[in-house]
């Protein structure tokens, strides 16, 4: 009898053991689940990435931006039309440094000029530098060693001669050379290519440095039906422009696919004054840049990689 009560309290102890431990069991947490993601690979792209990377809405009174190539500056102090091939440096944009507040004004001129046609070559003589548009002088306009050709511009040779295309309709495109110019005459001569409508070619004026990483400037532009305007392009990333002379029609300039036109823009002080073909078409006074670098400008409007011809471009120091 002894023996039996032996054996069920040994049989009791141990059904007690067993109980308590599956107790403990049920009361410990799961471990974690293994997270099926790559280690270090985010599965989303926050907010402001995504953003910044998303294609640009329109905007109600602009163009749309576009990122620019910056040409390096030569090593020589002054240019001359086969200069040493300059170097890029790619277009990330930021903020303009600050400027002197300005305010622009557009002064109206008669369709008819008084006396004779606007000529620098008679009021200044010799250019300080006569830039061909051809293979002699690539070294202006070069990108890393070879002519650029972006998501959004190319300047390439056809039978020895420069051509200039927007790739990306809307986009207001440009591409600095190297001089950096205080006052003074600059002048393009160019082709309007296989436009139509509002299609635009022309210059931008007083840009940034290179390197200082971000884009500015005054932006003259000619349409191939006729109309031109003169806009300051504040920043380029976020895209910021200033009309100062809202697009116009001009009976001066050339209309249509394949003529050619003279744009000259004089700059003295604050006051950029623009002739096409010798006449006076505008003059805006803003101190907003007063140098910088010069450039070539397109924007496809009406047609796909738009492609103009720029056939010459001179340029005059003016005494200051």
């Amino acid at each position: 009898m002894k023996k039996n009560a032996w054996y069920i309290t040994l049989l009791l102890v141990a059904l007690l053991f067993l109980f308590s431990a599956c107790e403990r069991s049920q009361s410990t947490p799961p471990p974690p689940q293994e997270s099926s993601a790559t280690p270090g690979v985010l599965t989303q792209l926050p907010d402001a990435l995504a953003s910044q990377t998303a294609a640009p809405t329109a905007q109600p009174t602009a163009e749309q931006p576009a990122p620019t190539e910056e040409s390096q500056e030569p090593t020589q102090e002054l240019p001359t039309a086969t200069a040493t091939p300059s170097e890029a440096a790619s277009g990330a944009t930021l903020e303009p440094l600050n400027k002197t507040p300005s305010t622009a004004t557009s002064i109206p001129t008669t369709s008819t000029p008084s006396g004779a046609l606007y000529d620098p070559n008679t009021l200044y003589g010799k250019p300080l530098m006569v830039d061909p548009m051809d293979s002699s002088s690539i070294g202006n306009w070069k990108s890393s060693g070879v002519l650029p050709n972006t998501e959004y511009l190319q300047i390439f040779l056809d039978d020895n001669q420069i051509n200039v295309t927007g790739k990306r309709p809307g986009f207001s495109t440009w591409f600095f050379s190297w001089p950096t110019l205080k006052d003074f005459n600059l002048q393009l001569k160019v082709n309007s290519g296989a436009c139509t409508g509002k299609d635009e070619y022309g210059l931008i004026v007083r840009g940034p440095a290179h390197g200082a990483g971000i884009s500015y400037g005054y932006i003259i532009a000619f349409t191939c039906d006729g109309n031109l305007r003169v806009t300051r392009l504040d920043s380029a990333n976020p895209f910021s422009v200033t009309d100062l002379v809202s697009q116009r029609q001009s009976d001066h300039i050339q209309v249509g696919a394949e003529k050619q036109n003279v744009i000259d823009v004089r700059a003295q002080g604050n006051k950029l004054t623009v002739f096409a073909n010798g006449y006076q078409v505008a003059e805006v006074s803003d101190s907003a840049f007063l140098k910088g670098r010069y450039g070539l400008f397109v924007q496809g409007v009406d047609t796909v990689y738009y492609t103009y011809q720029p056939l010459e471009l001179a340029y005059w120091v003016l005494d200051e």
